[in-house]
């Protein structure tokens, strides 16, 4: 199932057997390979208790309201998971990361990106600029480096919604 990060955000996790609920998804983390590598958990004191989380192999599905997973000693604090707290002191989590092209052009800013839930990697990113929306292919990514994604030069693949106003007809 193809599903967009922001539809993930706020889902609700269980325990699948106790129906027990975890949870709700704060943010996704993932990797420079484009592979979901976990999701961290809303905390409900931020300042005094660090969030939790859950590596995205501890998943055992989605569905189109909830995440489900087998066992509530696959969530654990954030900073118990190095692999995670590597990847987001990378900035490798959440939206907002620059997107240009291999000779610098600026294509536009990430506000969500499809994820296939089956096998957990990225599948495209939606980019907004001033005027237009884009949805590129994360066949095109060539690079990341700490909040900027570099792309292929070849900008034809990427298909394109002009959001500048309409002309006044006054």
């Amino acid at each position: 199932m193809i599903t967009l990060r922001s539809q993930i955000i706020n889902k609700p996790v269980w325990l699948v057997d106790s129906e027990s609920y975890i949870g709700k998804v704060a943010d996704i983390v993932f990797t420079k390979d484009l592979l979901l590598a976990g999701l961290i958990l809303d905390s409900f004191l931020p300042i005094f208790i660090p969030p939790k989380a859950i590596l995205a192999n501890d998943i055992i599905s989605f569905d189109r309201d909830n995440i489900f997973i087998n066992d509530e000693s696959q969530v654990a604090k954030i900073n118990d998971l190095p692999a995670l707290t590597s990847l987001i002191s990378q900035q490798l989590l959440g939206t907002g990361q620059l997107v240009i092209t291999e000779s610098g052009q600026k294509v536009g800013s990430i506000y969500d990106f499809a994820v296939d839930t089956e096998t957990s990697a990225i599948k495209s990113l939606y980019l907004r600029s001033l005027w237009n929306e884009r949805i590129i292919p994360a066949d095109l990514i060539v690079e990341i480096h700490k909040k900027v994604f570099k792309i292929e030069n070849e900008l034809s693949d990427i298909k394109v919604e002009d959001l500048s106003p309409e002309p006044s007809n006054q």
